[in-house]
């Protein structure tokens, strides 16, 4: 079994306080949409966002970034967004603003059992304060899924979460927190998540600046997977799951595409040097699907090995000549003496 090692590129935690500006942006990053009567068909393809944009706030509402409007809508066959409607706000005056900005959402067109299909679905509206302030909010360059938290995955369990971060001049996430959440658990996949997005950092007049941010989704089993990855889970969910041991395939699949893994910000102060075993399976195109944190000597360290791992790719794992699906573990260690060597 390999080692693993990761550190991270660091920031110097003073300058960014002293740094921080009294009024931050908020950023609008892409959302993950809930349909909102699931369908119960096993060949269910959601409509995917390809494009968001943040409501701006009206101009004479009081303006702190971070509220969120739940809308519901229509999805067409094409792909248009369609009659949103409000069901849950802060403030009435938000309303118009989050629908409207619905309205201007792109998104690839959902279907049901192969054939193009409109979808009911609900989403959290953020709101932005870049429309006078800043010329550009932070965006995600390289925007990744959160790591479903295993138990409420193999139950089956629907949430949410969200976290607040800030990006900061290089566009690197820090100062993330859990916000809020429907288990603690989705809300720390999002923490994970967020500090190995990269972003692309706010600007005002066309330099640079630090901006704070949220963000929110929602996470619903089946809606996002596709077959493969839905029988997978299918096999999981029994007693005993008819998938092979890494010591009962030909040979042991080797990486061919690892990311690294982001150190946890929550751990740098503490200049902390810990571990965690991440359990994944391999599919029988070697991709990695369902990382479940077996064990962590911080749970951070957990969430954010996860994150990586889940973006693994591997060779196919064969038994007998044959592709088949496979369960495997590393080892990830954090070494604090490296993190500070970086910085």
């Amino acid at each position: 079994m390999k080692l693993i090692t990761f550190s991270k590129n660091c920031f110097v935690f003073a300058t960014i306080v002293c740094l921080l500006p009294l009024k931050a942006a908020v950023s609008a990053p892409l959302t993950m949409t809930e349909e909102v009567n699931p369908s119960p068909q096993q060949s269910v393809v959601l409509p995917k966002i390809l494009s968001q944009v943040a409501a701006i706030y009206p101009a004479k509402i009081n303006r702190s970034g971070g509220e969120a409007v739940i809308v519901v809508f229509t999805v067409d066959e094409e792909g248009v967004v369609k009659d949103p409607t409000v069901i849950s706000t802060p403030a009435t005056q938000l309303e118009d603003p989050a629908k409207k900005a619905v309205l201007a959402w792109k998104f690839s067109p959902g279907s049901r059992e192969g054939r193009p299909a409109s979808f009911h679905l609900k989403a959290p509206v953020s709101f932005s304060v870049t429309g006078d302030n800043m010329d550009d909010a932070p965006a995600a360059a390289n925007k990744l899924a959160a790591v479903y938290p295993y138990e409420q995955l193999i139950q089956g369990q629907t949430g949410w979460g969200e976290a607040s971060f800030v990006v900061d001049y290089s566009g690197r996430a820090i100062l993330t927190a859990p916000a809020a959440g429907s288990h603690s658990a989705f809300s720390k996949s999002i923490v994970a998540m967020i500090e190995a997005t990269q972003f692309s950092p706010a600007r005002k007049n066309k330099r640079p600046v630090m901006a704070s941010s949220c963000d929110r989704a929602f996470f619903s089993p089946e809606s996002a997977l596709d077959p493969v990855a839905r029988t997978v889970l299918s096999e999981l969910r029994k007693s005993s799951p008819a998938i092979f041991a890494a010591s009962d395939l030909d040979e042991r699949p080797r990486g061919v595409a690892q990311r690294s893994a982001v150190y946890p910000r929550s751990m740098k102060t503490d200049g902390t040097t810990g571990q965690a075993e991440i359990e994944f399976i391999i599919d029988r195109d070697g991709r990695v699907l369902f990382p479940r944190i077996v064990s962590a000597s911080h749970e951070d360290f957990g969430w954010a090995a996860a994150t990586a791992v889940a973006q693994w790719k591997f060779n196919p794992p064969l038994r007998n000549g044959q592709r088949v699906e496979a369960r495997m573990s590393i080892p990830v260690m954090f070494d604090a003496e490296k993190l500070a060597s970086s910085d």
